[in-house]
Protein backbone atom coordinates (compact mmCIF):
# COMPACT_ATOMS: atom_id res chain seq x y z
CA UNK A 1 0.00 0.00 0.00
CA UNK A 2 1.35 3.27 -1.40
CA UNK A 3 1.67 6.24 1.37
CA UNK A 4 -1.16 8.18 -0.66
CA UNK A 5 -3.04 4.86 -0.60
CA UNK A 6 -2.53 4.33 2.84
CA UNK A 7 -3.30 8.63 3.90
CA UNK A 8 -6.60 7.92 1.60
CA UNK A 9 -7.62 4.70 3.58
CA UNK A 10 -7.26 6.61 6.91
CA UNK A 11 -9.14 9.75 5.71
CA UNK A 12 -12.31 7.45 4.81
CA UNK A 13 -12.28 5.45 8.32
CA UNK A 14 -11.25 8.97 10.06
CA UNK A 15 -14.23 10.39 8.58
CA UNK A 16 -16.55 7.21 9.61
CA UNK A 17 -15.49 7.26 13.22
CA UNK A 18 -16.68 10.92 12.98
CA UNK A 19 -20.03 10.31 11.49
CA UNK A 20 -20.69 7.33 14.09
CA UNK A 21 -19.20 9.72 16.98
CA UNK A 22 -22.76 9.65 18.83
CA UNK A 23 -23.41 5.89 18.46
CA UNK A 24 -19.89 5.64 19.98
CA UNK A 25 -21.06 7.45 23.10
CA UNK A 26 -24.35 6.16 23.20
CA UNK A 27 -22.58 2.39 23.29
CA UNK A 28 -20.47 3.61 26.40
CA UNK A 29 -23.31 4.80 28.16
CA UNK A 30 -25.35 1.96 27.57
CA UNK A 31 -22.36 -0.34 29.04
CA UNK A 32 -22.36 2.11 32.07
CA UNK A 33 -25.52 1.36 32.91
CA UNK A 34 -25.09 -2.52 33.38
CA UNK A 35 -22.07 -2.80 35.04
CA UNK A 36 -21.28 -6.38 35.87
CA UNK A 37 -18.06 -7.83 37.40
CA UNK A 38 -15.32 -10.32 36.47
CA UNK A 39 -16.65 -13.88 34.67
CA UNK A 40 -20.40 -13.02 35.30
CA UNK A 41 -20.73 -10.47 32.22
CA UNK A 42 -23.56 -11.97 30.58
CA UNK A 43 -25.68 -9.35 29.44
CA UNK A 44 -22.56 -7.21 28.48
CA UNK A 45 -21.30 -10.14 25.90
CA UNK A 46 -24.47 -10.53 25.04
CA UNK A 47 -25.20 -6.31 23.73
CA UNK A 48 -21.69 -7.44 22.55
CA UNK A 49 -22.80 -10.53 20.27
CA UNK A 50 -26.19 -8.49 18.98
CA UNK A 51 -24.07 -5.36 17.67
CA UNK A 52 -21.63 -7.93 15.44
CA UNK A 53 -24.56 -10.08 14.22
CA UNK A 54 -26.47 -6.50 13.52
CA UNK A 55 -23.32 -5.68 11.19
CA UNK A 56 -22.68 -9.41 10.04
CA UNK A 57 -18.99 -9.30 12.09
CA UNK A 58 -17.99 -12.91 12.21
CA UNK A 59 -17.56 -13.74 15.95
CA UNK A 60 -16.23 -16.35 18.41
CA UNK A 61 -16.87 -17.51 21.89
CA UNK A 62 -17.56 -19.33 24.13
CA UNK A 63 -14.89 -22.54 25.24
CA UNK A 64 -13.53 -21.40 21.59
CA UNK A 65 -11.66 -18.12 23.11
CA UNK A 66 -11.46 -19.35 27.03
CA UNK A 67 -9.02 -21.90 28.30
CA UNK A 68 -10.81 -22.97 32.03
CA UNK A 69 -7.83 -24.00 33.56
CA UNK A 70 -7.21 -20.65 34.42
CA UNK A 71 -10.97 -19.39 35.20
CA UNK A 72 -9.37 -17.78 38.72
CA UNK A 73 -11.78 -16.23 41.34
CA UNK A 74 -14.96 -17.23 39.02
CA UNK A 75 -18.14 -18.18 41.61
CA UNK A 76 -19.84 -20.61 40.13
CA UNK A 77 -23.18 -20.40 42.27
CA UNK A 78 -23.25 -16.59 40.88
CA UNK A 79 -23.59 -17.80 36.98
CA UNK A 80 -27.40 -18.79 37.22
CA UNK A 81 -28.16 -15.74 38.38
CA UNK A 82 -26.56 -13.52 36.59
CA UNK A 83 -27.73 -15.18 33.43
CA UNK A 84 -31.31 -14.91 34.20
CA UNK A 85 -30.51 -11.00 34.87
CA UNK A 86 -29.15 -11.06 31.37
CA UNK A 87 -32.17 -12.92 30.48
CA UNK A 88 -34.23 -10.46 32.23
CA UNK A 89 -32.92 -7.80 30.60
CA UNK A 90 -33.32 -9.06 26.96
CA UNK A 91 -30.55 -11.16 25.95
CA UNK A 92 -31.98 -14.30 24.22
CA UNK A 93 -32.15 -18.29 25.55
CA UNK A 94 -30.20 -18.86 21.98
CA UNK A 95 -26.70 -16.35 22.84
CA UNK A 96 -27.14 -17.06 26.92
CA UNK A 97 -26.41 -21.14 25.86
CA UNK A 98 -24.25 -20.46 23.53
CA UNK A 99 -22.08 -18.44 25.89
CA UNK A 100 -22.11 -22.24 27.56
CA UNK A 101 -21.58 -20.21 30.99
CA UNK A 102 -18.12 -18.37 29.72
CA UNK A 103 -18.33 -14.56 29.13
CA UNK A 104 -15.98 -12.60 26.39
CA UNK A 105 -15.96 -12.34 22.84
CA UNK A 106 -13.74 -11.82 20.25
CA UNK A 107 -14.78 -10.23 16.63
CA UNK A 108 -12.69 -11.60 13.56
CA UNK A 109 -12.15 -9.74 10.72
CA UNK A 110 -10.58 -10.90 7.29
CA UNK A 111 -9.37 -8.84 5.01
CA UNK A 112 -9.23 -9.45 1.35
CA UNK A 113 -5.18 -9.96 0.70
CA UNK A 114 -3.11 -11.70 2.73
CA UNK A 115 -0.92 -10.17 5.92
CA UNK A 116 -0.52 -10.03 9.42
CA UNK A 117 -2.49 -11.11 12.14
CA UNK A 118 -2.89 -8.42 14.66
CA UNK A 119 -5.20 -9.15 18.12
CA UNK A 120 -6.52 -6.34 20.23
CA UNK A 121 -8.03 -6.53 23.46
CA UNK A 122 -10.41 -4.54 25.61
CA UNK A 123 -11.82 -5.08 28.74
CA UNK A 124 -14.94 -5.55 29.98
CA UNK A 125 -16.00 -5.72 33.61
CA UNK A 126 -17.29 -3.49 36.10
CA UNK A 127 -16.53 -2.99 39.60
CA UNK A 128 -18.53 -4.00 42.77
CA UNK A 129 -18.92 -0.47 44.11
CA UNK A 130 -22.38 1.62 44.35
CA UNK A 131 -22.23 4.89 42.10
CA UNK A 132 -22.43 8.29 43.64
CA UNK A 133 -25.37 10.08 42.86
CA UNK A 134 -24.58 13.59 43.28
CA UNK A 135 -26.50 15.95 40.50
CA UNK A 136 -23.09 17.75 39.53
CA UNK A 137 -21.89 14.48 37.82
CA UNK A 138 -22.13 13.58 33.93
CA UNK A 139 -23.51 10.41 33.99
CA UNK A 140 -26.75 11.62 36.72
CA UNK A 141 -27.19 14.68 34.44
CA UNK A 142 -27.25 12.77 31.18
CA UNK A 143 -29.40 9.38 32.90
CA UNK A 144 -26.99 7.00 32.24
CA UNK A 145 -25.96 5.94 36.05
CA UNK A 146 -26.00 2.39 36.91
CA UNK A 147 -28.59 0.58 36.89
CA UNK A 148 -26.97 -2.51 38.85
CA UNK A 149 -27.20 -1.88 42.43
CA UNK A 150 -23.73 -1.91 44.20
CA UNK A 151 -21.79 -2.08 40.91
CA UNK A 152 -20.60 0.13 38.41
CA UNK A 153 -18.05 1.14 35.59
CA UNK A 154 -15.69 2.79 37.35
CA UNK A 155 -12.57 2.07 36.02
CA UNK A 156 -13.33 3.13 32.03
CA UNK A 157 -13.80 -0.79 30.70
CA UNK A 158 -17.15 0.68 29.42
CA UNK A 159 -15.55 3.30 27.31
CA UNK A 160 -13.24 0.49 25.97
CA UNK A 161 -15.90 -1.63 24.66
CA UNK A 162 -17.43 0.93 22.94
CA UNK A 163 -14.31 1.56 21.33
CA UNK A 164 -14.02 -1.86 20.63
CA UNK A 165 -16.99 -2.26 18.75
CA UNK A 166 -17.04 0.54 16.49
CA UNK A 167 -13.74 -0.06 15.24
CA UNK A 168 -15.16 -3.83 14.61
CA UNK A 169 -17.92 -1.94 12.74
CA UNK A 170 -15.64 0.49 10.85
CA UNK A 171 -12.69 -2.33 9.74
CA UNK A 172 -15.22 -4.95 8.60
CA UNK A 173 -16.54 -2.29 6.48
CA UNK A 174 -13.40 -1.65 5.04
CA UNK A 175 -11.47 -5.29 4.93
CA UNK A 176 -11.65 -5.05 1.04
CA UNK A 177 -8.87 -2.34 1.50
CA UNK A 178 -6.97 -4.17 4.06
CA UNK A 179 -4.38 -7.13 4.73
CA UNK A 180 -4.23 -9.99 6.98
CA UNK A 181 -6.48 -10.84 10.37
CA UNK A 182 -8.18 -8.11 12.60
CA UNK A 183 -9.47 -10.16 16.12
CA UNK A 184 -10.88 -8.00 18.54
CA UNK A 185 -11.42 -9.83 22.02
CA UNK A 186 -13.59 -8.58 24.67
CA UNK A 187 -11.58 -9.90 27.60
CA UNK A 188 -13.91 -10.63 31.09
CA UNK A 189 -12.40 -10.61 34.71
CA UNK A 190 -9.53 -8.25 34.45
CA UNK A 191 -10.34 -6.47 37.82
CA UNK A 192 -8.67 -8.32 40.29
CA UNK A 193 -6.73 -9.76 37.02
CA UNK A 194 -8.54 -13.00 36.60
CA UNK A 195 -9.20 -13.36 33.24
CA UNK A 196 -6.17 -12.65 30.98
CA UNK A 197 -4.63 -15.88 31.32
CA UNK A 198 -7.82 -17.50 29.98
CA UNK A 199 -8.05 -15.71 26.75
CA UNK A 200 -4.23 -15.40 26.30
CA UNK A 201 -4.05 -19.18 26.10
CA UNK A 202 -7.10 -20.06 24.75
CA UNK A 203 -6.29 -19.57 21.13
CA UNK A 204 -7.14 -15.86 20.29
CA UNK A 205 -3.56 -15.64 19.47
CA UNK A 206 -2.58 -17.95 17.69
CA UNK A 207 -0.48 -16.96 14.84
CA UNK A 208 -0.39 -13.19 16.22
CA UNK A 209 2.25 -10.89 14.98
CA UNK A 210 1.13 -7.85 16.41
CA UNK A 211 -1.07 -7.11 19.66
CA UNK A 212 -2.55 -3.50 20.51
CA UNK A 213 -3.74 -2.73 24.02
CA UNK A 214 -4.75 0.53 26.30
CA UNK A 215 -6.37 2.36 28.90
CA UNK A 216 -8.21 5.30 29.31
CA UNK A 217 -7.26 8.19 31.44
CA UNK A 218 -5.35 6.39 34.23
CA UNK A 219 -2.33 9.73 34.86
CA UNK A 220 -2.52 11.06 31.17
CA UNK A 221 -5.21 13.97 30.32
CA UNK A 222 -7.23 14.47 27.36
CA UNK A 223 -4.59 15.28 24.08
CA UNK A 224 -2.44 13.65 25.82
CA UNK A 225 -1.05 10.14 24.61
CA UNK A 226 1.16 7.44 25.49
CA UNK A 227 2.66 4.88 22.90
CA UNK A 228 4.82 2.43 24.99
CA UNK A 229 4.11 1.12 28.57
CA UNK A 230 6.30 -0.69 30.84
CA UNK A 231 6.77 -0.87 34.47
CA UNK A 232 3.67 -3.28 35.09
CA UNK A 233 4.11 -5.28 38.10
CA UNK A 234 4.05 -9.35 37.98
CA UNK A 235 1.24 -10.40 40.50
CA UNK A 236 -0.27 -12.58 42.11
CA UNK A 237 -4.04 -13.05 44.16
CA UNK A 238 -4.00 -15.96 46.77
CA UNK A 239 -6.95 -16.83 49.08
CA UNK A 240 -5.59 -18.68 52.58
CA UNK A 241 -7.61 -20.84 54.23
CA UNK A 242 -6.76 -21.86 57.62
CA UNK A 243 -8.11 -25.04 59.86
CA UNK A 244 -7.44 -25.35 63.06
CA UNK A 245 -9.32 -27.53 65.87
CA UNK A 246 -11.97 -25.23 68.22
CA UNK A 247 -12.49 -25.99 71.67
CA UNK A 248 -13.82 -23.74 74.48
CA UNK A 249 -11.36 -21.19 75.91
CA UNK A 250 -12.06 -21.27 79.16
CA UNK A 251 -12.72 -25.21 80.37
CA UNK A 252 -10.40 -26.65 77.41
CA UNK A 253 -8.14 -24.29 75.75
CA UNK A 254 -5.72 -26.41 75.66
CA UNK A 255 -7.36 -29.35 73.21
CA UNK A 256 -7.81 -26.28 70.87
CA UNK A 257 -5.59 -25.32 67.28
CA UNK A 258 -5.62 -22.08 67.05
CA UNK A 259 -6.43 -20.92 63.66
CA UNK A 260 -6.61 -17.19 64.38
CA UNK A 261 -3.34 -16.91 66.10
CA UNK A 262 -1.88 -19.12 63.43
CA UNK A 263 -3.14 -16.27 61.12
CA UNK A 264 -1.96 -13.50 62.62
CA UNK A 265 1.46 -14.90 63.06
CA UNK A 266 1.63 -15.91 59.54
CA UNK A 267 0.17 -11.96 58.78
CA UNK A 268 3.08 -10.24 60.61
CA UNK A 269 5.68 -12.59 59.01
CA UNK A 270 4.45 -12.02 55.66
CA UNK A 271 5.55 -8.32 56.24
CA UNK A 272 9.13 -9.13 56.44
CA UNK A 273 9.73 -10.68 53.19
CA UNK A 274 9.86 -7.82 50.40
CA UNK A 275 13.71 -7.08 50.49
CA UNK A 276 14.75 -7.49 47.23
CA UNK A 277 17.84 -5.33 45.41
CA UNK A 278 16.69 -6.55 41.87
CA UNK A 279 13.76 -4.45 42.13
CA UNK A 280 10.27 -3.02 43.48
CA UNK A 281 8.49 -5.94 45.63
CA UNK A 282 5.36 -5.44 47.48
CA UNK A 283 3.14 -8.23 49.65
CA UNK A 284 -0.30 -7.23 51.03
CA UNK A 285 -3.10 -8.70 52.89
CA UNK A 286 -6.23 -6.62 52.57
CA UNK A 287 -8.98 -9.44 54.64
CA UNK A 288 -8.64 -11.53 57.31
CA UNK A 289 -11.52 -13.27 59.17
CA UNK A 290 -11.34 -15.74 61.63
CA UNK A 291 -13.82 -17.37 64.76
CA UNK A 292 -16.95 -17.68 65.70
CA UNK A 293 -17.07 -16.05 69.70
CA UNK A 294 -15.31 -14.72 72.18
CA UNK A 295 -15.06 -17.84 74.48
CA UNK A 296 -13.98 -20.38 71.96
CA UNK A 297 -11.15 -20.99 70.20
CA UNK A 298 -10.91 -20.61 66.62
CA UNK A 299 -10.67 -23.57 64.30
CA UNK A 300 -11.11 -21.15 60.86
CA UNK A 301 -9.38 -18.23 59.43
CA UNK A 302 -9.07 -16.66 56.12
CA UNK A 303 -6.50 -14.53 53.88
CA UNK A 304 -6.74 -12.67 51.08
CA UNK A 305 -3.33 -11.52 49.55
CA UNK A 306 -1.25 -10.23 47.19
CA UNK A 307 2.50 -10.56 46.32
CA UNK A 308 4.00 -8.13 43.26
CA UNK A 309 7.47 -7.57 41.88
CA UNK A 310 8.97 -5.09 39.14
CA UNK A 311 9.99 -8.77 36.99
CA UNK A 312 8.07 -12.15 37.28
CA UNK A 313 11.14 -13.23 38.66
CA UNK A 314 10.87 -11.03 41.42
CA UNK A 315 7.83 -11.84 42.17
CA UNK A 316 7.28 -15.44 42.40
CA UNK A 317 10.62 -15.32 44.47
CA UNK A 318 8.37 -13.53 46.96
CA UNK A 319 5.42 -15.52 46.04
CA UNK A 320 7.58 -19.20 46.84
CA UNK A 321 8.41 -17.09 50.33
CA UNK A 322 5.03 -16.02 50.76
CA UNK A 323 3.64 -20.05 50.74
CA UNK A 324 6.80 -21.04 52.71
CA UNK A 325 5.70 -18.44 55.82
CA UNK A 326 2.35 -19.57 55.86
CA UNK A 327 3.23 -23.38 55.88
CA UNK A 328 5.51 -22.83 58.51
CA UNK A 329 2.75 -20.21 60.35
CA UNK A 330 0.32 -23.46 60.09
CA UNK A 331 2.98 -26.37 61.53
CA UNK A 332 3.84 -24.03 64.47
CA UNK A 333 0.20 -23.60 65.34
CA UNK A 334 -0.54 -27.03 64.27
CA UNK A 335 -2.87 -26.18 61.82
CA UNK A 336 -3.81 -26.95 58.06
CA UNK A 337 -3.88 -24.37 55.35
CA UNK A 338 -5.19 -24.51 52.11
CA UNK A 339 -4.31 -21.89 49.43
CA UNK A 340 -6.34 -20.72 46.16
CA UNK A 341 -4.87 -18.53 43.09
CA UNK A 342 -7.53 -15.90 42.42
CA UNK A 343 -6.26 -13.88 39.89
CA UNK A 344 -2.30 -12.86 38.23
CA UNK A 345 -0.45 -11.06 36.03
CA UNK A 346 3.29 -10.93 34.53
CA UNK A 347 5.73 -8.06 34.38
CA UNK A 348 5.80 -6.89 30.25
CA UNK A 349 6.92 -3.73 28.15
CA UNK A 350 6.10 -2.35 24.62
CA UNK A 351 8.35 -3.13 21.73
CA UNK A 352 10.74 -0.93 20.45
CA UNK A 353 9.39 -1.82 16.36
CA UNK A 354 6.11 -1.05 17.00
CA UNK A 355 6.45 1.89 19.07
CA UNK A 356 8.02 3.53 16.10
CA UNK A 357 5.54 2.12 13.49
CA UNK A 358 3.10 3.67 15.51
CA UNK A 359 4.62 7.25 15.70
CA UNK A 360 4.88 7.39 12.33
CA UNK A 361 1.46 6.41 12.10
CA UNK A 362 0.21 9.23 14.60
CA UNK A 363 2.08 11.65 12.39
CA UNK A 364 1.00 10.57 8.64
CA UNK A 365 -2.42 10.46 9.79
CA UNK A 366 -1.89 14.09 11.23
CA UNK A 367 -3.32 13.30 14.81
CA UNK A 368 -0.30 14.52 15.86
CA UNK A 369 2.89 16.81 14.82
CA UNK A 370 6.54 16.65 16.54
CA UNK A 371 6.97 20.27 17.56
CA UNK A 372 3.73 21.75 16.79
CA UNK A 373 2.24 24.17 19.83
CA UNK A 374 -1.45 23.49 18.73
CA UNK A 375 -4.09 22.20 21.60
CA UNK A 376 -6.46 22.21 18.83
CA UNK A 377 -4.71 18.69 17.49
CA UNK A 378 -6.32 15.49 18.67
CA UNK A 379 -2.90 14.85 20.23
CA UNK A 380 -0.91 17.68 21.64
CA UNK A 381 1.22 15.88 23.79
CA UNK A 382 3.10 12.18 23.13
CA UNK A 383 5.12 10.03 24.86
CA UNK A 384 6.83 7.43 23.67
CA UNK A 385 7.36 5.75 26.71
CA UNK A 386 5.77 5.94 30.19
CA UNK A 387 5.88 3.51 33.22
CA UNK A 388 2.04 2.14 34.62
CA UNK A 389 1.86 1.89 38.28
CA UNK A 390 0.20 -1.35 39.28
CA UNK A 391 -0.53 -4.80 37.67
CA UNK A 392 -2.55 -5.55 34.03
CA UNK A 393 -3.71 -9.35 32.64
CA UNK A 394 -2.97 -7.87 29.65
CA UNK A 395 0.49 -8.87 30.06
CA UNK A 396 -0.04 -12.27 29.72
CA UNK A 397 -1.34 -11.32 25.60
CA UNK A 398 1.52 -9.13 25.16
CA UNK A 399 4.37 -12.04 26.58
CA UNK A 400 2.73 -14.87 24.37
CA UNK A 401 2.79 -12.68 21.50
CA UNK A 402 6.34 -11.72 21.84
CA UNK A 403 7.75 -15.58 23.05
CA UNK A 404 5.92 -16.33 19.23
CA UNK A 405 8.22 -13.41 18.15
CA UNK A 406 5.73 -10.83 17.66
CA UNK A 407 5.12 -7.29 19.07
CA UNK A 408 2.94 -5.54 21.66
CA UNK A 409 2.13 -2.34 22.21
CA UNK A 410 0.10 -0.81 24.87
CA UNK A 411 -1.33 2.77 24.74
CA UNK A 412 -2.47 5.18 27.45
CA UNK A 413 -5.36 7.03 25.97
CA UNK A 414 -5.62 10.48 27.54
CA UNK A 415 -8.81 11.45 29.05
CA UNK A 416 -9.43 13.82 31.62
CA UNK A 417 -11.31 11.92 34.81
CA UNK A 418 -13.37 13.66 37.42
CA UNK A 419 -12.04 11.50 40.69
CA UNK A 420 -9.58 8.56 40.99
CA UNK A 421 -9.82 5.22 38.88
CA UNK A 422 -12.03 2.80 41.11
CA UNK A 423 -13.80 5.72 43.00
CA UNK A 424 -17.64 6.02 43.00
CA UNK A 425 -17.37 9.31 41.34
CA UNK A 426 -15.42 8.39 38.65
CA UNK A 427 -16.24 9.46 34.87
CA UNK A 428 -14.32 10.76 31.70
CA UNK A 429 -14.12 12.76 29.36
CA UNK A 430 -16.15 11.16 26.47
CA UNK A 431 -14.37 12.86 23.84
CA UNK A 432 -11.38 10.95 24.35
CA UNK A 433 -13.29 7.47 22.72
CA UNK A 434 -13.16 9.37 19.52
CA UNK A 435 -9.76 9.97 19.49
CA UNK A 436 -8.88 6.40 21.20
CA UNK A 437 -10.64 4.94 17.20
CA UNK A 438 -8.38 6.94 15.61
CA UNK A 439 -5.11 6.48 17.08
CA UNK A 440 -6.23 2.73 17.07
CA UNK A 441 -7.24 3.23 13.50
CA UNK A 442 -3.55 4.86 12.11
CA UNK A 443 -2.04 2.25 13.63
CA UNK A 444 -4.05 -0.03 12.77
CA UNK A 445 -3.38 0.92 9.12
CA UNK A 446 0.34 1.11 9.37
CA UNK A 447 0.55 -2.75 10.66
CA UNK A 448 -1.96 -3.80 8.09
CA UNK A 449 -0.66 -2.29 5.13
CA UNK A 450 0.34 -4.70 2.00
CA UNK A 451 3.86 -4.76 1.63
CA UNK A 452 4.78 -4.48 -2.57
Amino acid sequence: MECEEKQALTKVMFDEAEQLTEELIALRRQFHQYPEVGWLEFYTTGKIIEYLKKYEIPFRYGKEIANPQFFWGREEEQIALAKEEAKELGISNEILEEMEGITGVEAVITAKKEGKVTVLRFDMDGLPEEEARNEDRVPVKKHFCSKHEGCMHACGHDGHMAMGLILARILYENRDRLSGEIRIVFQPAEEGVRGGKSFATGGVLDHADYFLSGHLGMDNKSGELVLGTYGFLATTKLDVTFLGVSAHAGASPETGKNALLCACHAVMALQTLCQDSRGVSRINVGVMKAGSGRNVIADRAFLQLETRGETTEIEQDLYEKAIACIKGSAMMYGCECQFAIKGGASEAKSDEGVIKRAKQALIQSYLWTEGQEEKEMDIHTLYEKKKFKGSEDVTYFMKEVQKEGGQALYLGIGANITAPHHNTQFDFDEKALLTGVKVYLAILIELMMQEH
